[in-house]
């Protein structure tokens, strides 16, 4: 009995241990064995489980001290990088590197088509990209692009698409202000799908009103853009960027006038500016529940005297199902273009359903629609597209697809799409949002 109450005492008396309640647990655990325990047979008991005890306090005070340590050392070291660079593969002085095919067949029903029935190798886009400095990342990607002729002569030419600098952290400012500066050529921040390198669409052609407004090459152009992610007490996402560009006219021509049939845009032509350009996007995201979300957008960018206004606004849903690799989004996209020079007006949009139907299979359609309003021509053309994707892994993909284009000239247009992406890096993954 003697030893019992030694015992207990010192399951009191060490230290970091909830005493009372050790003891009384034990006293509780000798109450239910009752009489078929000896009293020397409860001691043994009590003594390993004190043992037991005082293993696990041991244990948890050195994973302690070593979490301290490690705060310790961190705090030493300063901050990390803010926003480093998923899957980065370079070293400290040396930039992420990536290559990226983007191989296309074409079938169309177009016979003056100087792509169709044709596999080509459309475009190689290069991207080096790094940190120059703990919060400050540089991003610098060309593209070699292969121009057929309608003789049949095939020609290489290069642009220079993207080549900028983002500061993720700005002295005596961060600290008050997420703000983040963007400057040099970037893809322009207009919409979803402009800011986006096509080779990370989910379908291989472009929708019928960025062709309209920019011709076949995304819209970039040289200048700054700040953007800050807003607090707010709904505690909701919600960012706003606001730029100043140069102004650089809008559309692409080859110089050897080679073109691709997909991509005639009616006699309006693109839309021009007239000086600097100011752009401005509002984004706000937000769930609905704990499998659908939902994003709204907003874009305008206008020249100086605003001879020429964009206006875009879209809308996402996204649908998960947790624990799977299934997800449905749907996507939708309304443009308005307003160009005095020429007094036309332009509109349309774009209605898109993509479902991952599992780890390697996608599938979607898409719906078109542009509009032309102008003193000398007055039409309208719409285009319906199918498609499915295998994924072999996140740089290595096979899409087929189908699109059916009713014309502005009222003509029935059939095309067929074989493409195969394939790269090496980080910047060849597929995008996940």
């Amino acid at each position: 009995m003697k030893k019992l109450y030694t015992g207990l005492l010192l399951l009191f008396l060490l230290p970091g241990l909830p005493g009372p309640l050790l003891a009384a647990s034990a006293v509780a655990e000798a109450g239910r064995a009752g009489g078929t325990e000896t009293l020397e047979e409860k001691l043994h008991r009590l003594e390993r489980e004190f043992d037991a005890l005082k293993t696990d306090h041991e244990r948890v005070k050195e994973e302690l001290r070593l979490q301290e340590a490690a705060r310790r050392n961190a705090e030493q070291r300063g901050p990390p990088h803010q926003a480093a660079p998923v899957g980065s593969y370079g070293g400290i002085m040396n930039p992420d590197i990536s290559v990226v095919a983007d191989v296309q067949a074409l079938f169309g029903s177009h016979r003056a088509d100087p792509n169709r029935n044709k596999v080509r190798v459309k475009e190689v886009e290069l991207a080096l990209q790094g940190y120059l400095y703990p919060g400050i990342r540089a991003d610098v990607v060309p593209a070699f692009e292969m121009v057929y002729d309608e003789d049949g002569t095939v020609s290489v030419e290069v642009d220079l698409e993207e080549a900028y600098v983002t500061f993720f952290q700005i002295p005596y400012i961060s600290e008050y202000i997420p703000l983040q500066l963007q400057a040099g050529r970037k893809l322009m921040n207009f919409g979803i799908l402009n800011a986006i390198h096509p080779h990370h669409w989910p379908f291989a052609d472009t929708p019928l009103m960025l062709v309209n407004l920019f011709d076949d090459h995304a819209w970039y152009d040289d200048g700054i853009q700040g953007s800050i992610t807003i607090p707010n007490p709904l505690d909701v996402f919600l960012k706003a960027t606001f730029g100043f560009w140069n102004g650089t006219k809008l559309g692409h021509h080859h110089h050897n006038g080679g073109h691709d049939h997909d991509h005639d845009h009616g006699a309006a032509g693109t839309v021009d500016w007239m000086g600097h350009v100011f752009l401005s996007r509002t984004v706000l995201g937000f769930p609905l529940g704990s499998r659908l979300a939902t994003r709204l957008g907003h874009s305008i960018a206008w020249d100086e005297g605003f001879h020429t206004v964009l206006n875009e606004a879209d809308l996402t849903l996204m649908l998960r199902f947790p624990g799977t690799f299934r997800r449905i989004q749907w996507q939708n996209a309304f443009f308005a273009a307003d160009v005095a020079e020429g007094g036309y007006t332009r509109y349309g949009g774009y209605s898109l359903l993509v479902s991952d139907l599992s780890k390697n299979w996608q599938a979607g359609a898409r719906y078109d629609q542009a509009q032309v309003l102008s003193p000398s021509e007055t039409g309208r053309e719409w285009a319906g597209t199918g498609f499915v994707t295998y994924y072999f892994t996140h740089s290595l993909f096979l899409r087929g697809q189908y699109r059916y284009r009713k014309t502005i000239d009222r003509e029935d247009e059939h095309n067929g799409y074989v493409q195969l992406v394939f790269g090496l890096g980080p910047h060849s993954h597929r995008l996940d949002e």
